[in-house]
Order: structure tokens, then C-alpha cells, then sequence
């Protein structure tokens, strides 16, 4: 069985899809051009550059290709809204590059009753409220939020190049994603700044991304999130019912485990499956399904701290004990039937184990 069969931890990262490191490579080597020089290469490394943005904008169903910014990444596209949009609340499934920039600017978290948000009483100036959580799946309901707000910022990181976009009318102005969610490379992302909406820039001089954003332009990454953008407009369907599939054999094989809750709603990504055991500990069974030859998280893989409860897990659960018994598997196109199945009879097994040690 291939590795990446067996690595069920896709909402962190994907794999290079073959295609996109293809149309890199001429970028990584002879293509060596600063997008913004005015000569032969320079602008043949542009013109790569607006072609990637015109394939993103496609993918997100935005209005114009100039309303996408490239960024490092959905964490600086995050912090760059948030600095200057300070929203007065957020939702409290947020990641840490919406949740922390915004708390230190005096935001309030927006109540819930499981993973419906309850919109704040009065209207305020502005919200940050995700498409799809990272770390469970959950899917939430943004327009009755935009109803309440000025302005609403939106991290669709687990939303783009997954399911259906459609950034013109949607219900809110501004949203980031990366390119690395999505069978592209790392460090590179956009984001989304609907025409006309308020906007101020967190990294000036240069005057690069129309002066949405300075700094000299990653072209390899870029031309890779355009490509990935592609690749994943033409499959989304199939990788949609592929990742369906998957989890369906998965939570087959854990039908007889006692104590196991399967969290984010009705409304949930097919990518991803967060799984709650009670008494055992997540980052414990994480590390045996490592031993047995799988990959899986135990909550974001983009904090930094291991030590951190997810505040995810815990906005739904008030007893510590279901939170710390998180794992999350999420799935991707290398991951097979039959290494699913494998997956889940791991978990039963280990799950058991761990339990009967604990006694």
C-alpha cells in the first residue's frame, strides 16, 4: 500500500498534484523573471501570473479575476482583513490566525447552540465567521450573520477547491484560502477583496497586487494555485463522491465502538470526519494510528502548541473529556477504499486498547 494511501490528514495538507508541479517547474528553473521587470521574462512570468488569477477567480466564482489578491498564505490574507476591519465578533470554531489577531482587537465570540450561530442582537460594523471548520467539518450559515453586519470576512480555506463556490453572491466581502489545501504548493494563497469594499493593505512598499499587497510575487506558487485551481474545478464532483465514500466505510467499520460521537452537524464537509472518544486521549490515539501506519491530527495542525485544547471541539462540548478525545481524519484523493477500511478497524483497535490500558 502506498503512503499516501494511508495519510488521512488532507485538511492540513495535500499532496502536489502531478499537473501543478508540471506547470511550476519552467518557473522554478529557466522562466526566472520578476513579474514586475519590463523585459522578455518579465513579462512572460506576469502574464503566467494573470493567467493564475483569472483560473482562481473561475474556482470562486468571483466577478473579476482583479478581486483576487496572492498572498503567503490564508493566514496573512486572514490578519490582513482583520487588522483593519476589527470585527466585533467571531464565531467560536475560528482559526487561530481569525481568532487571535481578532480577540486582541477586542472581538466577542458569537454564542451558539451546537454548530448554529446565533446572530449578535444588534447590527454591528463587522463579523468573522468561517465557510467550512477546519478542524470538524461543520458547514455554517453565513447569510443570516451578514444580515447583522456592515461587513462579513470569510475563511473559506476548507471551502475552495472542496465544494461549490460562488464568491459574487455570496454573503460576504472578503475571504482567504491556500493554495496547499488544495493540491497545491505551500506557502502561497489569496485573498478574495469584492470590487469596491473598504480595504488597507498589511504589507505596503512596492505597490505590488495593485497595492493590495507589496512584495515581490511567488510566481511558481502562484502559477501552482492557479493550476490546482483547475485541476480542481474539473474534479470536484468526483472527488466530492469519492470523499463520501470514504467516510461512509470509515464510520462502518466504528458502527460497534461505545462512547464515540461524530461532531459537525448535518451540514458537514465530506472531507472531513471529526471523531470525539470519551476517556481516552486524542494526541495518544494519534500517535498509535502512527505506529500502525496512518496519518490523522488530533486537532489543527496549524497551531503551533500540541498543549492547546481545541477550542472547536470544546464550543460543543461542555465536559473536557469529549475534547480531549478528538481526532480528525480528512480525505483526499490518494486514499483508497480499502486503506479506509483499514483506517477504521485501526481506530476500533487502538480505541480498545488505549481504554483497557486506561483501567
Amino acid at each position: 500500500m502506498h503512503p499516501l494511501e494511508r495519510y488521512f490528514d488532507h485538511a492540513a495538507s495535500t499532496p502536489v498534484d502531478p499537473a501543478v508541479l508540471e506547470a511550476m517547474l519552467p518557473f522554478l528553473q529557466e522562466e526566472a523573471g520578476n513579474a514586475h521587470s519590463i523585459h522578455a521574462l518579465g513579462l512572460k512570468a506576469r502574464k503566467a501570473v494573470e493567467a493564475a488569477r483569472e483560473q482562481v477567480a473561475l474556482l470562486v466564482g468571483a466577478e473579476f479575476p482583479s478581486e483576487i489578491v496572492f498572498t503567503s498564505g490564508a493566514s496573512e490574507a486572514n490578519n490582513t482583513v482583520i487588522r483593519f476591519l476589527r470585527p466585533e465578533f467571531i464565531s467560536p470554531f475560528e482559526h487561530s490566525s481569525v481568532r487571535v489577531p481578532a480577540c486582541n482587537r477586542g472581538a466577542r465570540m458569537l454564542s451558539n447552540q451546537g454548530t448554529k450561530l446565533v446572530p449578535p442582537e444588534s447590527r454591528v460594523r463587522a463579523i468573522a465567521c468561517m465557510a467550512v471548520n477546519n478542524e470538524m467539518g461543520a458547514v455554517f450559515d453565513l447569510p443570516p450573520l451578514r444580515r447583522s453586519c456592515g461587513a462579513l470576512h470569510c475563511d473559506a480555506t476548507q471551502l475552495v477547491g472542496k465544494l461549490d463556490a460562488d464568491f459574487q453572491n455570496s454573503a460576504f466581502e472578503y475571504a482567504a484560502f491556500s493554495s496547499h489545501k488544495m493540491y497545491g504548493p505551500k506557502g502561497v494563497g489569496a485573498l478574495y477583496v469584492r470590487s469596491g469594499s473598504e480595504f488597507e493593505p498589511l504589507i505596503e512598499g512596492g505597490g505590488q497586487e495593485s497595492g493590495f499587497r507589496s512584495g515581490t510575487l511567488n510566481v511558481p506558487g502562484i502559477v501552482g494555485l492557479g493550476r490546482a485551481a483547475e485541476v480542481c474545478r474539473a474534479r470536484m464532483s468526483r472527488d466530492r463522491d469519492h470523499a463520501l465514500r470514504l467516510r461512509h466505510i470509515v464510520l462502518e467499520q466504528l458502527g460497534e465502538v461505545p462512547d464515540l460521537t461524530v461532531n459537525g452537524g448535518e451540514a458537514c464537509s465530506p472531507f472531513i470526519l471529526s471523531l470525539s472518544f470519551w476517556g481516552i486521549e486524542g494526541e495518544t490515539l494519534v500517535l498509535d494510528l502512527d505506529r500502525r501506519g496512518f496519518a490523522v491530527s488530533a486537532a489543527s495542525a496549524c497551531k503551533s502548541s500540541s498543549h492547546e485544547e481545541p477550542s472547536v471541539v470544546t464550543a460543543l462540548h461542555s465536559d473536557p473529556a469529549w475534547s480531549r478525545g478528538t481526532i480528525r481524519i480528512s480525505f483526499g484523493r490518494r486514499n483508497t477504499d480499502d486503506a479506509s477500511a483499514a483506517l477504521g478497524l485501526a481506530v476500533k483497535e487502538s480505541v480498545g486498547t488505549l481504554r483497557e490500558l486506561a483501567l
